[in-house]
């Protein structure tokens, strides 16, 4: 489900039963931008969203069909700085990895 934290799986987990992968943010903190780089071992429909930690959705990173590794650029300029969660969701995995911006 869309938009449900997962906190079992923050920092913890980069890959699932599935072959899919959810790396740490590249810089994390992050300073203006980050970059995020996932992937799937076998097609299937991704979304990444951005939470605060209070779980307050903030913004959809990115949404498409993938079928192998795939790196965001993510402008992180307008957000205060703070540490922010955001989750990978397809039908077979749920992935979440923590973000720390400093603006």
């Amino acid at each position: 489900v869309y938009g449900l934290l997962s906190a079992t799986s923050v920092n913890s987990i980069n890959r699932n039963d599935t072959g899919t992968f959810l790396n740490q943010n590249i810089p994390n903190p992050a300073m203006q931008s980050t970059k995020i780089e996932f992937g799937v071992s076998k097609p299937a429909k991704v979304q990444i969203t951005l939470f605060h930690m209070d779980g307050t959705r903030i913004k959809t990173l990115f949404q498409g069909n993938v079928n192998d590794r795939v790196t965001v650029d993510f402008n992180t300029s307008f957000l205060p700085s703070g540490m922010y969660l955001y989750q990978l969701v397809t039908d077979h995995a749920v992935l979440t990895r923590s973000l720390l911006v400093i603006n």
